[in-house]
């Protein structure tokens, strides 16, 4: 959605409706926020902080609060802060002369869409506070971001959102859809543009779905917290990259390896003590995406023919070769198979890695074709069940299993003899 109904950009009008309502900005934001903004910026400059982030991008710094705020609070920070607003630039670089600190605070105006100019892996962290409701291509945004980041860099989001409790949810939309438009259009004289902020909040996608967004965007992994009764939330989305191959330690070439095994033995989940196996059934896997050291995303095939979804709540894969365990992955948040359908889902895993193996022994193996004695043990929690199940790992074909990383045979027989 737009601020105001005429033919520009969502971006232009945007950029028109902060610099309208630059000069009555701060004090307007903080009376409507009872100052509540404060305090949910202090927990974003903690979070950053204890990443040891020091070059940090705040993108839609606006009036720069949470720049400022980073500067003062993180020793040895440097912020760049980005916004589309000269206006509201304006504002910021006054507040900035006035705190004395020019050296370490650079303004520019930009947006999250165009960062070309900006090298990859360049910052440590990325802050956006009250800004990604704005962007025009929201995913492209997010993407150039995660681009911008180094590897176990930090994006941190501070947003909007529609409460999960009814009585809260009523009470909020009254005050932001009534009682703010008003306040806002008689003090700013630009009625449109508070309209547009309860608005937008109501079109952002939910928490849940953000979250995705941003795992499709190319972070690995993302955590959420609700504020103030589900008024606003925080993300935390951390990325990291999947490495050459050449440079994977003996560590996480195992991992690696064991995943891959992993991939052929997705369980088929029952529910209600299993009276609906026969309604739930695995396909296939169909894609995976965004591999680290820390672990991935899967994507598959389930068909569900019950009348009701079905959530997965916990699945862990147990690699044993030879009676021997070599490795644990597990899911890291409930997946929705959707009911009557068959449906791709998206199953987040992480390493969990208890036991290990020489890797050039599990390497050998491999290229040997010698796997008839390796299994994985799949235990799944659907509804009140627990169900659980080994699926044997005989004529399997690896090279079409690395084909899924980027790997060929050649890589591995290479690092094989290097072992």
């Amino acid at each position: 959605m737009k601020p105001y109904d005429n033919e520009q950009t969502k971006k232009q009008q945007v950029e028109r409706m902060f610099d309208n309502i630059a000069p009555t900005y701060d004090g307007l934001n903080h009376i409507l926020s009872l100052n509540i903004d404060r305090l949910w910026r202090r927990r974003v400059v903690r979070i950053v902080r204890r990443t040891g982030a020091k070059r940090i991008m705040d993108m839609a710094t606006g009036t720069g609060d949470l720049a400022v705020a980073l500067a003062k609070h993180i020793d040895g920070s440097h912020i760049l802060g980005v916004d589309l607003s000269e206006k509201m630039l304006d504002v910021a670089r006054e507040k900035i002369r006035r705190q004395g600190l020019d050296e370490r605070i650079v303004l520019q105006q930009g947006d999250a869409e165009q960062l070309d100019d900006m090298a990859a892996g360049s910052l440590d962290a990325v802050t956006v506070a009250f800004g990604v409701r704005n962007f025009e291509n929201l995913a492209a945004g997010l993407q150039q971001l995660c681009r911008t980041i180094r590897p176990r860099g930090t994006l941190v989001v501070l947003e909007f959102s529609t409460p999960r409790n009814r009585v809260v949810r009523w009470l909020y939309s009254q005050y932001s859809h009534r009682l703010l438009p008003r306040i806002g259009g008689l003090v700013s004289k630009d009625r449109k543009a508070y309209d547009y902020l309860p608005e937008s909040v109501d079109e952002f996608p939910a928490p849940r779905d953000f979250a995705r967004m941003l795992l499709d965007a190319g972070f690995a992994h993302v955590d959420r917290r609700s504020l103030s009764l589900g008024i606003a939330h925080i993300y935390i989305a951390r990325n990291e990259t999947l490495m050459s191959f050449a440079k994977l330690s003996i560590s996480r070439m195992a991992l690696l390896l064991s995943l891959a095994a992993a991939i052929l033995a997705i369980p088929v989940p029952a529910a209600d003590g299993g009276k609906d196996e026969s309604k739930i059934r695995f396909e296939d896997f169909t894609r995976t995406s965004h591999c680290t050291s820390a672990g991935m995303n899967l994507y598959v095939r389930i068909g569900n023919t019950s009348s009701y979804n079905v959530i997965l709540k916990s699945c862990t894969a147990v690699i044993r070769c030879g009676g021997e365990e070599l490795m644990q992955i597990e899911l890291r948040e409930r997946a929705v198979i959707p009911k009557r359908s068959t449906s791709e889902v998206l199953l987040p895993l992480r390493f969990r890695a208890d036991n290990s193996m020489s890797i050039a022994v599990l390497l050998r193996r491999i290229l040997q074709g010698r796997i008839d004695d390796m299994t994985v043990t799949m235990t799944a929690k659907c509804r009140a069940s627990i169900i659980s199940k080994t699926f044997s790992m005989q004529n399997v074909a690896m090279s079409e299993i690395l084909d899924n990383f980027g790997v060929t045979i050649d890589n591995v027989k290479r690092l094989s003899e290097l072992l």
